[in-house]
């Protein structure tokens, strides 16, 4: 079997405070929370403890709200610090905490200035039952490349401890996917897995939760993983593929299955070549014999499905050795889709990008030693040659500008 372990960050509206620790009842007793109601939360299932500084909120099973916004009432000489706290503790994303670190209201006395709390009340969600999932409509297919979230219904998620993990069983091969520190978001009665980054094979998946406790839960459906749109991911800038003759040229994308994808070499007089090639599993990557024959010079990969091309073709560069410079990019062509068999229109007065592929950084003095040649296909005596210019700006490419009248 083999297992995949991927990490991603927490996502969610979450910002810091100060804590105060070990509460002391003497200190401040004229500052307190008298009264404070959620909507959607029974007023008997809120508690208050004024000698510990905490309110506990025993939460439905179910939310009917997506706002959370309490109306507080204070004793006499107490104010909020912040009173735009209250739109923070509504975000309903905050309750998916049981320890509520994240649920703060800070107070402090009515004379005083500045953003100071003298004392801060944490508000503790607790949850009625253990988290559950009641899904019960089947999934919707996950076709790679244009899906990205999962969504599960649940019950009992405030309150309780989030999932530290979810894991996809191929059903077939046995292969898992795992997504550790989760991006799971909590939305009303939803737990929403990001899963677009998987690198998903095809085919039928289990999938279940494993909680901080060591217990699992197993979504009752399977999930259907299907291929999308077939692409390849050069770069930024629209940089194209570069080989020698005779080499391998990996190339990485999305959707490159061997079980129908397939590739083939575009000549500029509009012939085509079969290209051999390799796959991973994963359909990420795919590995391209260049043919041995082939002269320096541009030519196109294409990519097929089911024997049928796919609308789009990138540029090849076959160079004359590994040290070769050529031009990869020029403006803001179409990314990822390079006619071979068209001439590429640059328009005039107005400054033109280019892209080198160099190992180095190309500094002003370098840049001196080109410059652009324009010639004119019916006349042969009209040729121009433009200058490049550096651009200072960071991580910007020299450029040329083509005159009217050239």
């Amino acid at each position: 079997m083999k297992i995949f372990l991927f990490t991603f960050l927490i996502f969610g509206g979450i910002t810091s405070c100060q804590r105060i620790q070990d509460p002391i009842p003497s200190v401040h007793p004229e500052l307190q929370i008298t009264k404070i109601k959620f909507p959607g939360i029974a007023d008997e299932n809120v508690k208050i403890d004024p000698l510990k500084w905490t309110i506990y909120v025993k939460m439905p099973s179910l939310l009917r709200v997506n706002k959370l916004n309490p109306t507080i009432v204070l004793s006499q000489e107490a104010k909020l610090t912040f009173p735009g706290v209250i739109e923070d503790i509504g975000n309903i994303s905050r309750w998916s905490d049981p320890d509520g670190i994240h649920l703060t209201i800070g107070l402090s006395q009515k004379n005083k200035s500045g953003d100071q709390s003298d004392l801060e009340y944490t508000i503790k969600p607790m949850a009625s039952a253990p988290l559950s999932i009641t899904h019960s409509e089947p999934l919707p297919d996950f076709v790679i490349g244009n899906s990205s979230d999962i969504f599960i219904d649940v019950q009992n998620v405030y309150g309780n401890s989030l999932p530290k993990s979810v894991v996809f069983t191929h059903k077939k091969t046995g292969s898992q996917y795992i997504l550790s520190t989760v991006s799971l978001y909590t939305l009303l009665n939803e737990i929403r897995i990001s899963a677009s980054l998987l690198p998903f094979e095809l085919g039928e998946y289990d999938i279940f939760f494993k909680m901080p406790n060591g217990t699992e839960l197993k979504v009752p459906q399977t999930l259907t993983v299907k291929q999308g749109k077939s692409t390849l991911k050069i770069g930024t800038k629209g940089v194209s593929l570069s080989s020698l003759a005779g080499k391998k040229l990996e190339v990485n994308g999305e959707n490159l299955f061997e079980k129908n994808v397939s590739f083939r070499l575009l000549f500029p007089e509009g012939t085509t070549l079969p290209l051999m090639a390799t796959y991973k599993s994963d359909g990420l990557t795919s590995i391209l014999t260049i043919p041995d024959s082939l002269s320096p010079g541009y030519y196109g990969v294409e990519i097929l499905r089911d024997n049928y091309p796919i609308g789009t073709s990138y540029r090849l560069s076959i160079l004359k050795n590994e040290e070769q410079l050529f031009i990869s990019a020029l403006n803001e062509l179409p990314f990822g889709n390079y006619p071979t068999n068209i001439p590429i229109i640059l328009p005039r007065n107005q400054p033109i990008p280019i892209h080198f592929r160099m190992a180095y950084r190309i500094d002003e003095k370098y840049v001196e030693r080109y410059s652009i040649t324009y010639v004119n296909e019916s006349n042969a005596l009209s040729i121009f040659r433009i200058p490049l210019t550096i651009n200072f700006s960071i991580g910007a490419d020299p450029y040329f500008i083509i005159p009217f009248e050239v």
